[in-house]
């Protein structure tokens, strides 16, 4: 109740800036997450394909099929199992999957392909999921 009572005598200046440093350590505390992994060299792999359906009508158009090439390392103390690394382009998703990952092991990874209509798909990391030992 005294709590109550002395944000009330407080000025508003005070109130404001006691909102927020709660509001700032409230959302730090979500972001700085433990992150147990680290994806670097991304890189986008593209084949040009001319080949279609003939059950379907063509829209004319090369499709160009790619996927993400890049590393993961597993920088935490205990070993990873079953990871999947899912990537998103603008109209699905991709994903590379790894049995294991020692501690402080890197191994390389390439994703499943994605068809795309455009000369270079615009992608991003969707999720990275795994069970620790």
């Amino acid at each position: 109740m005294k709590i109550l009572y002395g944000l009330k005598e407080m000025t508003k200046a005070k109130q404001l800036i006691l909102l927020l440093t709660f509001l700032l350590l409230t959302a730090s505390c979500g972001y700085f997450k433990k992150v147990d992994y680290e994806v670097k060299k991304e890189s986008l792999s593209l084949t040009k394909s001319t080949s279609f359906d003939v059950n379907k009508a063509q829209m004319g158009g090369k499709i160009t099929e790619a996927s993400v090439h890049g590393e993961i390392t597993n920088i935490s103390e205990k070993t990873m199992r079953d990871i999947v690394i899912t990537y998103k382009f603008p109209r699905d998703k991709v994903t590379a999957k790894i049995k294991f990952l020692k501690p402080g092991q890197t191994r390389k990874f390439a994703t499943t392909r994605y068809k795309a209509h455009s000369a270079r798909p615009s992608f991003k990391l969707g999720s990275v999921t795994y069970t620790k030992e």
